[in-house]
């Protein structure tokens, strides 16, 4: 029994993220607009962001947001990057590669995205050699993922 409650749950799960994304793409019941400097805009809902985030739910949940719609200007991360953090927020996928992800990384850490960091540092682990393994190492370091530091050391 409890595996055929876990494929109905799969089901379930991946519907209800499908419709979540469609409506955000549909600009249906979004009450939050996130911004970047350098122009990217991103009708979201607050609550869907404020699930995979720390940022997020700090924020939405502070007097700065007291219900209603909310525009806020996300420093320091670009829209290239904001946009993958908000598909993963409603899909639970990352698109990580070799080009983009320490942008992720970065962003997913400053934005406290903690299953995208996760999925960086999986992914820095999957093409890890003996080449770039000091470089792997860096970069885990320095956004404290220790299990992918510790394993690049070794």
């Amino acid at each position: 029994m409890g595996n055929s409650g876990d494929t109905v749950d799969e089901v379930l799960n991946r519907d209800t993220l499908e419709a979540l994304w469609d409506m955000r793409n549909s600009g249906v019941l979004c009450d939050g607009l996130l911004k970047t400097s350098d122009g990217g805009e991103f009708p979201v809902h607050k609550v869907i962001m404020a699930s995979c985030s720390e940022y997020f739910r700090a924020l939405f949940s502070s007097h700065m947001s007291s219900g209603g719609q909310c525009e806020v200007l996300v420093r320091g991360v670009t829209s290239e990057a904001l946009a993958v953090i908000v598909e993963f927020a409603y899909k639970r996928i990352t698109w990580v590669g070799c080009d983009n992800v320490e942008r992720l990384l970065n962003a997913a850490d400053y934005l406290c995205v903690m299953g995208m960091v996760k999925d960086c540092c999986d992914f820095l682990l999957s093409i890890m050699t003996p080449e770039n393994c000091i470089s792997i190492h860096n970069v885990a370091k320095m956004y404290n993922c220790f299990d992918l530091a510790a394993k690049a050391k070794k």
